[in-house]
């Protein structure tokens, strides 16, 4: 594995190559590129254009090693440290990969005769390498999520229609969730490059608020005073959000527009929780109010709000029952409302045979048997496939 260290002075956005990929990628492409060259040599015609159907194959087959490296799709894995290390590295590694494709087709354009240029291409590849990519970034938020489980389980486990306790400091499970996130971007941070954290940063968060909510809908009825709880909770969440990323990217400020997701999104939860925590009376026009916009006191969510807070006033509440009210919703097809209304051919020739040899000697060299696979080997930071 390679590490590129950044210059301190550095300009943020002038640095956005891969922090760490697999030293076995350059070392193909110079293997790939040192092929062409002999060949040319010889032929730029069907040689020459077999050659590059090779070389398809090969980028082929090593991002197949490269997926190799991810948990299977769909799975929720907790990734130690040496296994976000790996993701990331597959990510530089495609990343690093996608880039330098285009230059080696730049570079088979030259030469290669006019009868073939037409064809000459590695779209299919680079679509192969992005969404790895993808992948790779929802393992991360995946295992993020993951390290998550056993505070959003003390959520739903608490009863909140029965919450009587005085509100003052955070709940416990937020305390878990506030020290987990900056730890869990921390290596996430440190191997990704800045435009790949970015993106991992954007996809956990729109990951998080849509569990947070789903989460909340677990907790069915909830008292005044459980509500009240819950939005102070919800408040230290938000800054959470905010701040992890930062802490563990050392300094370095996200872009306005994930703040303003952040707020936003957070912001859809906390109106319910505000509806359902005041002690004053509450009816249409004051929460048409806190809606804002186009709302009215008409509107159906408005109603539904009302309905919630009438559920968490009823007295069953106070006495610990769990069971929803006949004809009243629960709090999450709410939140889910509140969702929706706030986002409105040529036979090879001797020189081929020659120039295939080549190609197969500059390939085992780096660890590729004749079938053309790949032999990967993760041995440590200097190390790599």
């Amino acid at each position: 594995m390679v590490g590129h260290e950044e210059d301190a002075e550095e300009d943020e956005d002038e640095s956005l190559e891969p922090r760490y990929l697999y030293k076995s990628a350059p070392e193909l492409f110079a293997a790939m590129k040192g092929s062409m060259n002999k060949c040319v040599n010889f032929s730029t015609h069907n040689t020459l254009f077999d050659i590059f159907q090779v070389f398809r194959k090969i980028m082929t087959q090593y991002a197949g090693k490269l997926s190799g490296l991810l948990p299977s799709n769909g799975s929720k894995t907790c990734l130690d440290v040496a296994g976000v290390q790996a993701v990331c590295c597959a990510i530089g590694t495609a990343e690093y990969c996608d880039e330098t494709l285009p230059q080696l087709e730049e570079s088979l354009l030259k030469v290669i005769s006019a009868d073939f240029q037409d064809r000459i291409g590695f779209h299919e590849e680079q679509e192969i390498l992005r969404n790895l990519v993808n992948r790779a970034n929802d393992a991360l938020v995946q295992s993020v999520s993951c390290s998550l489980d056993e505070a959003f389980g003390s959520m739903t486990k608490t009863n909140w229609a029965a919450f009587s306790q005085d509100v003052g400091d955070h709940s416990a499970f937020v305390g878990d969730i506030s020290e987990r996130l900056p730890k869990q971007f921390e290596p996430i941070a440190r191997h990704l490059s800045k435009i790949h954290y970015r993106f991992f940063c954007d996809k956990f968060v729109q990951s998080f608020v849509s569990r947070f909510v789903a989460e909340v809908h677990k907790c069915r009825k909830i008292s005044e005073k459980g509500a009240q709880q819950l939005l102070l909770d919800t408040a230290l969440i938000k800054t959470t959000l905010l701040e992890a990323p930062v802490i563990a990217g050392q300094g370095r400020q996200m872009p306005t527009a994930y703040s303003n997701y952040v707020l936003r999104e957070m912001g859809k939860a906390e109106i319910i929780l505000k509806v359902l925590s005041s002690p004053d009376v509450v009816d249409a026009a004051s929460i048409s109010a806190m809606l804002g916009e186009a709302s009215n006191t008409d509107d159906p969510l408005v109603q539904q709000l009302l309905a919630l807070r009438a559920a968490g006033d009823g007295s069953d509440a106070a006495a610990g029952s769990t069971e929803p009210q006949l004809g009243v919703p629960s709090i999450g097809s709410t939140m889910n409302y509140l969702g929706d209304a706030l986002n409105k051919g040529a036979k090879a020739s001797e020189d081929l045979k020659k120039i295939s040899g080549d190609v197969k000697k500059n390939l085992g060299k780096l660890g590729f048997p004749s079938s053309l696979g790949v032999n990967f080997g993760l041995a440590g930071k200097k190390s790599g496939l």
